[in-house]
């Protein structure tokens, strides 16, 4: 629980205290991401040569639709069927 003191500057109407706490809490997160984060970053994943990393970023939307299968929003994992040999084509068209 927040000290009394600061909950009462959070409550006030002063934007640079809580343009400071937002600063800290942003630099908090990308000191250290949350797994949700890092899986959303991979989803964007490329190779050396600046391609799309497909088996990256397959494998980031199958953990993410894991964590949201898990919160009820959608099918498990299990119950999506990725197509490798697709993934494979992808990647060869690719390079």
């Amino acid at each position: 629980m927040w000290p009394n003191t600061i909950s009462r500057w959070l409550n006030a109407d002063d934007p640079t205290f809580r343009q400071a706490v937002e600063a800290v809490r942003a630099r908090v997160l990308d000191e250290n991401p949350t797994d949700h984060a890092i899986i959303e970053a991979a989803k964007t994943a490329t190779d050396r040569h600046g391609r799309p990393d497909w088996r990256t970023r397959l494998r980031a939307v199958e953990l993410s639709l894991g964590h949201r299968a898990a919160l009820g929003d959608v099918p498990r994992p299990d119950e999506v069927q990725v197509d490798f040999d697709a993934i494979a084509e992808l990647e060869d068209a690719d390079t």
